[in-house]
């Protein structure tokens, strides 16, 4: 049986730069999306979090709702707000990796710098991709006032 596909010799690097292209304007089109999520997603879980409060303060009425639902409901937000913005990190990440790939395939001439590179001063510092670690600090926090928010109205 004979095994299909291509050889990296073949490959000319109009196409590779072609490729990058797709690639790149997919990693564009994922990133914009994923932070437009994050914060929307963010956004939300902080005004249910907090709505019993402003509320409070602008003078509207709620409904008799038992004040302790809304940190709680809150924290589930965070939770499943937490996979699916981390799912979309881990999605970027996966299209950073294939467009690095292709990024090897050129000539070294033409292969971009990395931050690990020592002729970049502190560029080990920022080499960490960063999209899942904020969205866990974020969801985090309002994880972490969630509870806080829980022990308040069960004390008080």
């Amino acid at each position: 049986m004979k095994k299909s596909g291509f050889q990296l010799n073949e490959i000319k690097i109009e196409h590779v730069l072609e490729l990058m292209n797709i690639y790149l304007s997919e990693w564009i089109d994922r990133n914009d999306s994923m932070w437009s999520l994050v914060f929307r997603y963010f956004y939300v879980a902080l005004i249910v979090l907090f709505l019993p409060n402003v509320a409070n303060f602008i003078g509207i009425t709620l409904p008799q709702f038992p004040l302790i639902l809304f940190p709680i409901i809150a924290a589930i937000l965070s939770l499943y707000f937490l996979y699916v913005t981390v799912g979309y990190a881990k999605r970027l990440e996966a299209i950073g990796k294939t467009y690095q790939k292709l990024i090897d395939l050129l000539p070294k001439e033409l292969q971009r710098f990395s931050l690990l590179d020592p002729e970049i001063k502190y560029g080990k510092y920022f080499h960490a991709r960063m999209g899942a670690k904020l969205c866990c600090l974020m969801f985090g926090v309002l994880i972490v006032l969630s509870i806080v928010m829980i022990c308040y109205y069960s004390l008080g």
